[in-house]
């Protein structure tokens, strides 16, 4: 009986450490980025201890323009990972055609998307 108490206070604590976001704002309104690669565009960022993903309801293509309006740092086993809420920007006409969140790359590592050549300001992080 104490084994399977000492494996709930585990199960709970991992639940609590792996489902924790924390939100960063963009103060921005109109963050511009350029994807460096295809990306898969979800209804939702991770959340629960199975780092469980909204639906997939698109795809970001390489080169394609997206305007960044948040930012969600989601922890994971090996660390934290950052998940951008964008709208994807229409080459030929410069309209919204999907709203969505996206990986975006984990916090201390590789970033895939780059600034915009037009876009003036990067995300900043609210403390």
């Amino acid at each position: 009986m104490k084994k399977i108490g000492s494996l709930i206070v585990i199960v709970i604590a991992l639940t609590q450490t792996l489902s924790a976001e924390e939100g960063v704002a963009i103060k921005e309104k109109t963050v511009t980025f350029v994807a460096k690669e295809n990306l898969t565009l979800r209804e939702s960022p991770p959340s629960g201890l199975f780092y469980t993903t909204g639906e997939k309801i698109g795809t970001i293509e390489t080169g394609t323009k997206v305007v960044a309006s948040d930012e969600k740092k989601v922890k994971t086993l090996f660390g934290e990972s950052r998940w951008l809420m964008v709208d994807v920007i229409d080459a030929k006409t410069g309209t919204k055609t999907f709203t969505g969140w996206v990986y975006a790359g984990e916090t201390n590592g590789k970033f895939y998307f780059k600034r915009a050549k037009d876009a003036k300001e990067s995300p900043r992080r609210e403390k």
